[in-house]
């Protein structure tokens, strides 16, 4: 990921460069529908918050329906110390040659701020892609 090291202007005027990342897996299916799979990021990942550092370890279970799959899983990342658990679920609807994507994944811990309280992780994604 990340191949070509793009890099981003943020809010502030400075520049963010993303670095290239290595990640390695395994997935085994169960049956023709249901697969698992494993995997974790082999280089630690530079966030936009300062001093926090991202590696990812990933593992998951999903569906794969003619025109509608469903997935599952956990992910920590193991970089940074006390970073908690996070769950993650998505789903597709559509064929490989174009599908749209839904995902997003919560972790477990929480944290305030203002007097309001927000998980510690979360992540939220709508994509729509294919293949030709």
């Amino acid at each position: 990921r990340n191949v070509n090291s793009p890099e981003f202007k943020t809010v502030t005027g400075e520049s963010f460069a993303e670095d290239a990342q290595l990640r390695a897996g395994v997935a085994y299916k169960i049956t023709d529908r249901i697969i698992t799979a494993l995997d974790i990021d082999l280089t630690a990942n530079k966030t936009l918050v300062p001093g926090y550092d991202s590696r990812q370890v990933s593992a998951g279970i999903g569906y794969e329906g003619d025109i509608f799959s469903v997935r599952a899983g956990l992910m920590k990342n193991i970089e940074a110390d006390g970073s908690p658990i996070a769950w993650s679920l998505g789903a597709s609807l559509g064929g490989e040659s174009l599908h749209l994507d839904v995902a997003g994944s919560i972790s477990g811990s929480w944290q305030s701020y203002d007097d309001a309280s927000f998980p510690a992780e979360g992540g939220f994604m709508i994509a729509l892609g294919g293949a030709w």
